[in-house]
Order: structure tokens, then sequence, then C-alpha cells
């Protein structure tokens, strides 16, 4: 269905009256049958217009709201799905209160089996209506504010390096899902080891063990491909840009170190404070440390150069490995398993990972990702000097 066919109320006044009333959608007329099938195949944002504009629309909702929104919820989250619902679980309060080192544990080893099963993207057919809707209403009010300022912001940075017109046309199926399921993740790695969520004074009573930068490299990023950890590096530093004018200004107030907080001393870090230095994960340190162990699956691919060519803008989660095309250019179309500290900052800015190739070839920054990244390389390959 076009895009434009879903928005109803540019037609349609669900209740015509007087010389003021506007021509009825054909679309309104049609049998309940064939307006069931219709909301059946929207997304979200579409259900909503559709829902809002036409009284009758509203009514097929309404009497099947449970099985509407179940396969709403699944066109919008696509592969992102599990992520979305991983989300949804472990952002509840229940989940915070009895937050563990083991729970987080078992939580991911769960949510790895799920991203890996073939029938992971039925898990809305386990929803309940309630449970439904909080995620709908998470991803409206939430997530999808979020998608748009983060293209808005990302799509200038872009406009200037390049010098070049601001590219404003509609993101691609690839595009919507890379935003998405990075959001998606961003979030889960909040929910799950953010210091913030879990410093409540009711929260200190019990004896745990924070997870180090090392503890979530390897139980969360090494979940994924090297692009997909971009993906949610690209946000992070969209999240660092877009508040840092706020951070700059708080930070000494609520840093652990103040003065004003000596009083908490048994408590680390101190009721109040907040850690806003998070990006330690994915540092070059860290991923070395990494690297003393036996190499990993991906350890030994980076290490044999495997061919990663670009194969098109496909989901990896439903079709094999799709790495962008700034990816395969960066890395001369080689396997890299580098990803965080060991590319430029400027790039990640501008979200390179998250473009699809049309978009690159519109904006002509193929040759930037090139030169922006042997810059910070020194005209070096990184991958030569791990030692």
């Amino acid at each position: 269905m076009p895009r434009d066919m879903i928005y109803l109320g540019r037609w349609y006044s669900p209740e015509p009256d007087g010389e003021n009333a506007q021509t009825v959608s054909p679309l309104t007329s049609l049998p309940p049958e064939l307006r069931l099938q219709i909301i059946s195949e929207l997304q979200l944002d579409q259900l909503s217009a559709v829902v809002h504009a036409s009284s009758a629309f509203h009514r097929d909702y309404r009497r099947t709201r449970m099985s509407t929104l179940r396969k709403c919820l699944q066109l919008t989250f696509r592969s992102a799905a599990i992520d979305a619902y991983a989300v949804f679980q472990s952002y509840s309060d229940e989940f915070a209160e009895t937050w563990t080192r083991k729970k987080v544990k078992q939580f991911l080893l769960s949510y790895q089996d799920q991203r890996a099963s073939a029938h992971n993207s039925h898990f809305t057919d386990r929803l309940t209506e309630g449970e439904a809707i909080r995620m709908a209403a998470f991803h409206s009010t939430i997530i999808k504010p979020l998608a748009r300022c983060y293209v808005d912001c990302t799509l200038r940075n872009l406009f200037d390096e390049t010098n070049g017109p601001l590219d404003k046309g509609l993101l691609s199926k690839a595009e919507e899902t890379r935003v998405l399921r990075a959001l998606y993740r961003f979030q889960l790695c909040c929910n799950l080891f953010g210091k913030g969520r879990f410093d409540a004074p009711k929260c200190r009573q019990r004896s745990r063990h924070p997870f180090d930068d090392s503890d979530i490299l390897k139980l969360f990023f090494c979940l994924f491909e090297p692009w997909e950890v971009e993906e949610i590096v690209c946000i992070y530093a969209f999240a660092k840009q877009t508040l840092g004018y706020i951070f700059g200004h708080i930070r000494w107030d609520v840093h652990k170190e103040n003065p004003k907080y000596e009083s908490q001393g048994r408590y680390h870090p101190p009721v109040g404070t907040f850690d806003f230095d998070t990006d330690g994960a994915w540092s070059k340190l860290t991923q070395w440390s990494l690297r003393q162990g036996p190499p990993s699956h991906r350890e030994q691919k980076q290490q044999r150069r495997d061919p990663l060519p670009f194969t098109g803008d496909g989901d990896s989660e439903t079709d094999g490995p799709h790495p962008p095309l700034a990816w395969t250019i960066m890395w001369g179309g080689t396997y890299s398993n580098l990803f965080g500290e060991y590319v430029q900052h400027v790039i990640h800015q501008w979200g390179y990972v998250i473009w699809d190739a049309a978009r690159l070839e519109r904006t002509g920054v193929k040759e930037l990702v090139v030169w922006q990244s042997k810059q910070g390389w020194k005209n070096l390959d990184p991958r030569d000097h791990l030692d």
C-alpha cells in the first residue's frame, strides 16, 4: 500500500454534515473484512493515522485490537522485534529491583537464543493486550521521536562534512531497520548495565558487583557483528552530541568526587551522582584485553582477512551478513572485528553505517569514508598493529 494511502485525514471527515462536509473516502465504504485486511498491513504510525481519521476504521480496530496490535508491532519492528521485546522486559521496575549479575547473564543467554531462533519473529503472539499496548506506547512516544531526531541531526552533520546539498530523501527500509535496532540495543545496554537505574537506595542494600567494561564488551557487544556495534556507537555519539551542552553544565554538580557527597562515603557511587563516561566498553584498551585469550571466530576471520564484500542492503538478522557499504569500503572488502575507538569520532557523528548505498551515492561520501579513516589511522591499517 503506498504510504500516502493511509493518511485518510486528508480526505475524510468522520461525520460529514452540512455545507462544510468533506467527501467520504471510498476506503471507509469497503466491507468490514477488507477494512480489517487493510489495518492488519499497517505499521504503528500508519495505524494511528487511520484510526484517528476514520470512525469506521476506529470501530474495526476496537473490535480486533489484540490481533491487530500484534501484527502491527511485528510489521513495525521487523528484525528488531526481539530487541524491542528485550527492552520491554528489562525496563520494568521488577527487573530493576531484582537485578543481579546472574540474572543479567541469564537474560542475555535467553536474548541470544531468541535472536538465533528461526521463530523469533513470532514473539508478538505471546503478548497480552496490555503488553502490546505498552510496547506500542514506548515505541511511539520514545523511540520514534528519537529516530526522527537522530536522522535529522546526522544528516545535518553529513551535510557539514560534504558541503553538498542536504539529503532529505525518505529512509529506505534498510535504513529504518538499522536506526530502530540501534536505538533499541542502545536502550537495552542502558537497561542492563546503566548505573543510574540501579543506584536507588533500595537497590544499595544488597551486595552486588557491577560489571566492568570488559564484562559489558564480552557479554553484550560481542553478541553482534562489528558493524552492528558501530550502529550502537553512532547512537551514543548522537546522544553525547545532543546532550553535551547540558552534561557540561551539570557534570560537576553530580560528579561522585564533588565534596558535597563526602557524607555518603560508604556508597559507591554516592546517591544522586551520575557517570557520563560510559564508552569504555568499546575502547581500544578493552578490546585489546579481550584479545589476550584464545582468538574468537571473528578474530580468526580478521586475521585471515576473510573477504567481506558489499552484497546489498539486506537484513543481517534474517538472511545472513549484510554489512553496509560504508563498512566494506572502510575495510577494503575484508573482515574486521574492530570498532568503537578504532573508528574516527567524526565518522560516527554522521552515522556512516546507518545509510544505504543509494544515499552514499547521492551524497558522494564514499571517498569521505576512506579519507577520514585513513587520516585517523595515518594511512596504516590498525588490524596490522594490534600487538
